[in-house]
């Protein structure tokens, strides 16, 4: 695979990467001038610029680099610190490049889920969907997913400024997940599916829970811009115009 093609596909999926560039060789090197390695935050690399020490050292001067949100050109001798007896230097220039998509969190892979992900898929928004069915994650391969269990609900941590839908098979988890997530002042947005009647019944159960009402106004419920009909599909439409203009707003 191209370098050029490694780096649409993290950008298709919203991740952050750093692209170290062999800039200038002076005597024996490796590689050769422009050769590319490209680095996620956690050490996963792409490509190579040579192997060995230079690209251990280099590699974790770009999880560096993405941390403090850092470009820069770096010296390597390819002598004993770099156990390369090449006998030349290696510059590096390590660029950063960072992904503003906003985050969405689907939680619940089923019908409306789907079609939600499916609606949104080439959107301004990076796509995860979360359930704790394995036959309904299988259904969402092309999406980004985790695997969810009743027990883990506190254990979930959305970026700051990520948005997040609830709409699970279970009430009791959809209670669950907005209990915890309103409680969270940093999210662009809250909604879950349901009628009128099921959102009075959580207003109530959020404050027999000692929710505040400013926590939960934080909740959208029902989801969606007004439109007739309720098919799966419809309620995806309706969702996305409302969400991608709340998030167009917080821009």
């Amino acid at each position: 695979m191209s370098w050029i093609k490694t780096i649409s596909e993290l950008e298709s999926k919203g991740l952050d990467f750093a692209i170290a560039t062999v800039s200038d060789v002076g005597g024996s090197a490796p590689r050769e001038v422009g050769a590319k390695i490209i680095v996620l935050q956690n050490g996963d690399f792409f490509h190579t610029i040579g192997g060995g020490e230079l690209e251990r050292q280099v590699i974790e001067q770009a999880t560096k680099c993405l941390s403090e949100n850092k470009n820069g050109l770096f010296s390597y001798p390819l002598g004993a610190k770099t156990g390369q007896c090449c006998g030349g230097v290696v510059e590096v220039y390590i660029e950063v490049i960072h992904n503003n998509k906003p985050n969405l969190y689907i939680f619940g892979q089923g019908h409306v889920g789907l079609a939600i992900a499916k609606t949104l898929e080439d959107g301004p928004l990076n796509i995860t969907g979360v359930d704790s069915r394995d036959e309904w994650l299988e259904k969402s391969k092309q999406f980004k997913i985790n695997h969810l269990k009743l027990g883990e609900v506190k254990d979930i941590q959305l970026p700051h400024g990520s948005a997040a839908v609830v709409l699970t098979h279970s009430h009791d988890l959809d209670f669950d997940l907005v209990n915890y997530l309103c409680q969270k002042d940093d999210l662009a947005y809250i909604g879950m599916i349901g009628s009128d009647s099921k959102w009075i019944r959580f207003q109530r159960r959020l404050k027999e829970a000692g929710r505040t009402p400013e926590e939960i106004d934080r909740i959208t419920c029902p989801i969606g811009v007004p439109i007739p009909g309720k098919t799966p599909t419809e309620v995806a439409i309706s969702f996305s115009a409302q969400i991608l203009n709340v998030l167009a707003d917080k821009q």
